[in-house]
């Protein structure tokens, strides 16, 4: 995964939003994702996905999924199961492959509630993703992720992380917002991390689909470097962004930038970047895409340069 790769995914990105495209008149809707329920009826749906990523050190995943839907409305409701075969090859160690199992659920719990999960296992431990997310202005979200550690060490011991947190959105008038973010990772072993992050956002043309972000992202470990992921002790970055966002016929294009800085326990600050490019298609509709490239930088177990890119792709077709 490299620089070009995700260069090219946020030009092209930005190549397929046409002049004409109407952009979100408020950070808050900037942030919101997509909005509104199809009114067709459940459906059943097939689809595929395909994750890739690298990092600096040769630490590479490979996730391909296929995805059978008994009944999909849109992306607000969905009841579904997902096939997967995943490859770890962490550096300096063996590479590892596994077929997972889950079950997807996306429907509405109450008024104004909705639970999205992808929830399964690999044969030996429970795996996946669920939220209850609170749609309403002041957007709530509780989540909970659990995926293994995708070191030599993780693979070999069978080590695994839980993270538990929850979100908040708040609208600071037609143009700006704050996103608070508070949770706690669980390792194998002793070690448990508190993390902290805030994202204000300004939007300062609106018309243009253009905004500023400050991104503050902080954690503290209980039992630094107890394994061979990276676990400093404390962790620390500011990242200022600039984020374009275009909408042309339910089609949702994003690319931000951002270049920032970061320490850890000890060490002096250094830069940090980040290029993220996306493209969504329509919710409704009987098929939906979406892609996501992604370049990040963050320091590597020694403190050093780091360098971790990935790609997503996400297509479906509803029977």
């Amino acid at each position: 995964m490299t620089v070009r790769l995700v260069a090219t995914a946020a030009l092209f990105a930005l190549a397929l939003a046409p002049d004409s495209a109407h952009a979100s008149a408020s950070a808050s809707a900037s942030a919101s994702g997509d909005a509104g329920a199809s009114a067709d009826a459940p459906r059943p749906a097939i689809g595929a996905s395909l994750f890739a990523s690298s990092d600096a050190d040769g630490t590479e995943v490979t996730k391909l999924g296929i995805d059978f839907d008994l009944a999909r409305v849109g992306r607000e409701e969905a009841l579904g199961v997902r096939l997967e075969r995943a490859r770890f090859a962490p550096a300096g160690g063996t590479p590892e492959t596994a077929t997972r199992a889950y079950l997807r659920l996306v429907r509405p719990v109450a008024p104004e509630w909705q639970i999205d999960s992808l929830v399964g296992t690999d044969g030996e431990r429970l795996l996946g993703t669920a939220a209850l997310v609170h749609a309403v202005p002041l957007r709530k979200e509780f989540f909970v992720e659990r995926e293994i550690v995708e070191t030599p060490q993780g693979l070999a011991l069978g080590l695994s992380s839980t993270l538990a947190g929850a979100s908040l959105d708040v609208p600071l008038g037609a143009r700006a917002q704050l996103t608070l973010v508070g949770a706690a990772l669980d390792f194998s072993g002793d070690n448990r991390r508190l993390h902290a992050r805030a994202n204000a956002i300004y939007a300062i043309a609106p018309d243009a689909g253009v905004s500023l972000q400050l991104r503050g992202r902080y954690f503290r470990d209980s039992v630094p470097r107890e394994y061979d992921y990276y676990a400093p002790g404390d962790y620390l970055q500011l990242l200022p962004v600039v984020q374009v966002q275009r909408f042309a016929a339910g089609w949702r294009y994003r690319l931000a930038g951002g270049w920032g800085a970061q320490k850890e326990r000890g060490s002096d600050w250094r830069g940090s970047r980040l290029i993220e490019a996306r493209v969504t298609s329509p919710a409704s509709g009987r098929v939906s895409l979406e892609a996501q490239a992604l370049y990040s930088e963050v320091p590597t177990i020694l403190g050093e340069g780091y360098a971790y890119g990935q790609v997503a792709l996400a297509a479906r077709t509803r029977l």
